[in-house]
């Protein structure tokens, strides 16, 4: 198992490099490419709107006009991408500009990809980046890489923590983490909750993970009624280096509604480094 493809959405509006210096950073750790991509969303409504009533030469002249921006937008974003790419030049790069709806974009190229980049969104939390981190994560059916805002340390992925809940999320998680695993010096599996069944799962794990890097540990902690993902957070916090594993849940089924609160408030408050899988 190994991650040789990371796609790093972008667009010509906002400061990626924090986000970036993440993505080329695990590109130069595991020897990936990092394909940049900019999803370019047409706005019909607006479009039926601003071409009504005007004749088919008037028309002409404003698709002309729509395709040019759209172009300058593509080529701003390029720039952006490339400046990045500048300070990491053993790392191969490809850029695509991607026309149509962004979460059939993102979706489509995610599929392709081993990881997908993305920032927390309390700082990349507007529309068009909550829809970005919503179709990478929920969508796609491949992991996502939560960037922190700050400098990630020299030391990343010295500590894995593994949040484990007996699931198909956590499980697909920790599947995707193996590359992670396999180079870590210490990793943890953190489960919430204190209970014989939660310990015998948390305890396979650990014979699993064995058979990756000898040298798991479990720890066992209880909510109290605070938030599970701040909790996770916090443990995960701990040390330096460290890279939070876990599983991720939409509030769109009920069965899912309690884990996905902790997704949530993960994506929106997370400062250190998160690996997502759904």
């Amino acid at each position: 198992m190994s991650i040789k493809r990371i796609l790093l959405p972008i667009n010509d509006e906002h400061d990626i490099t924090p986000v970036a210096d993440v993505a080329f950073a695990l590109a130069e750790e595991f020897g990936a490419e990092v394909e940049g991509i900019f999803p370019q969303q047409h706005d019909w409504q607006q479009y039926r709107l601003a071409t009504y009533g005007l004749s088919t030469n008037e028309i002409e002249k404003l698709d002309e006009k729509v395709k040019e921006t759209a172009a300058a937008a593509a080529k701003r974003a390029e720039k952006a991408f490339k400046t990045q790419a500048r300070h990491h030049r053993g790392v191969p790069i490809e850029f695509r500009a991607a026309q149509g709806r962004i979460a059939d974009s993102i979706a489509r190229h995610a599929y392709f990809a081993d990881l997908t980049i993305i920032g927390n969104r309390a700082n990349y939390g507007d529309n068009f980046w909550r829809l970005i981190g919503d179709c990478a994560l929920f969508h796609s059916g491949r992991p996502v890489f939560v960037a922190p805002s700050r400098t990630i340390p020299k030391n990343l992925g010295t500590r894995i923590v593994i949040a484990w809940k007996d699931g198909t999320e956590a499980s697909r998680a920790v599947g995707a983490a193996i590359p992670f695993i396999e180079r870590a010096d210490e990793i943890s599996l953190l489960v919430v909750g204190d209970d014989d069944e939660s310990r015998q799962s948390a305890e396979n794990m650990e014979g699993y993970l064995s058979l990756h890097r000898p040298n798991a540990t479990v720890d066992v902690v209880k909510s109290n009624g605070g938030r599970v993902g701040k909790l996770l957070i916090d443990k995960a916090a701990e040390k330096d280096g460290s890279i939070l594993v876990m599983g991720a849940y939409s509030h769109l089924r009920w069965k899912e509604r309690i884990f996905g609160g902790a997704t949530e408030y993960v994506l929106h408050n997370t400062d250190m480094p998160v690996l997502m899988a759904h």
